[in-house]
């Protein structure tokens, strides 16, 4: 799934914001997944060249060309994000007659549905996968679980937030249940 986070600078001032650093007057587009076909490329390059506004810059690594409504050429740019492989924990108290292999597989589909949701730079919340996992069973969370607490790991310890940059998405291991 292609996913996208954009952002502007609208100053006269080159900024330096959520990671990148933008040139005054320009717009920044961040694409995923990497390494984009040769025709998704131009797909990305011709959405931008429709959306920016004239004398808008267009920032990023990834150069192309597209051919504008005046038939020149137009170069056109973004950036690729950068997947941060995290690690996610989900501990749970299930209810009476119930055993980690009963809810284990279903917890890992959620956690895993959920992160292939994420665009570049959005900030990842533990609660919102809690939330998903003690839904009523018939409105897709899981049956025998009480209650679940998820936090992530990104190498830095085991937090319940993460906030990427713009140049990057969390990229989901297959979540660990405990109890």
């Amino acid at each position: 799934m292609l996913s996208a986070y954009l952002q502007d600078n609208d100053t006269p001032a080159t900024v330096v914001d959520n990671g990148i650093t933008m040139e005054p007057h320009s717009v920044a587009a961040v694409v995923h997944p990497a390494g984009l076909t040769a025709a998704q490329k131009l797909e990305v390059w011709e959405a931008l060249y429709l959306t920016i506004p004239v004398g808008i810059k267009p920032m990023g690594t990834q150069v192309g060309t597209v051919t504008g409504e005046d038939l020149a050429a137009k170069i056109m740019r973004y950036f690729e994000a950068v997947d941060v492989v995290t690690d996610v924990r989900v501990t749970v108290i299930l209810e009476t007659g119930f055993v980690i292999g009963d809810v284990t597989a279903p917890i890992q589909s959620i956690a895993s549905d959920f992160g292939d949701t994420l665009s570049p730079g959005e900030t990842t919340y533990g609660f919102a996968i809690e939330a998903l996992i003690g839904a009523d069973p018939s409105s897709g969370g899981v049956e025998g679980v009480a209650s679940a607490v998820v936090e992530f790991n990104i190498g830095a310890g085991w937090v319940n937030v993460l906030t990427p940059t713009a140049l990057q998405i969390n990229a989901f291991n297959a979540a660990t249940v405990t109890t």
